[in-house]
């Protein structure tokens, strides 16, 4: 495999059906580059929109495929971030929630879906003050929310 320093690649992830239609696709493609100190390993540059247990900073292993693509074999080291799926029930509340979240510390981002978040926790915000934000969100019938992954620094009894 070659690596140029700094060069993005898309690592195809496959993805499985949690129920008939969803998610609306077979295969997610996350942006990565090389990462420092790790070899054949790359970092994740993007939020995850479906893919679990990955989020962005993770070094992960990949393979090529047969079709070209890089494909995803591994997580090697753990960013400490964490992922969330939010899913606002208003179109119109969409550009709200994700600036709520936001000024939580969040860093969210907008998918191909128009009323889906993908949002990305940095290992040094506290989870606590957004997961309460989305429980009374979610209470509201404001959104629906799940974890795609929560990194151990985030974890909070429920």
């Amino acid at each position: 495999m070659s690596r140029e320093v700094g060069q993005a690649v898309e690592v195809q992830f496959q993805l499985e059906q949690l129920e008939p239609g969803w998610p609306p696709t077979s295969v997610e493609a996350i942006w990565c580059v090389p990462a420092d100190g790790v070899d054949d390993g790359y970092r994740v540059t993007n939020v995850p929109i479906h893919v679990l247990d990955i989020a962005r900073d993770d070094v992960i292993s990949v393979k090529p495929s047969e079709a070209g693509p890089l494909e995803f074999v591994s997580v090697l080291r753990r960013s400490g971030h964490s992922t969330l799926r939010v899913i606002v029930a208003d179109l119109m509340d969409t550009d709200a929630v994700a600036e709520a979240l936001g000024d939580l510390g969040a860093v969210v981002q907008n998918t191909y879906i128009s009323q889906l978040l993908a949002v990305d926790l940095p290992s040094t915000i506290d989870f606590t003050a957004i997961r309460v934000w989305l429980i009374d969100a979610e209470g509201a019938d404001r959104l629906d929310w799940e974890e795609g992954y929560l990194a151990d620094g985030h974890r909070v009894l429920h």
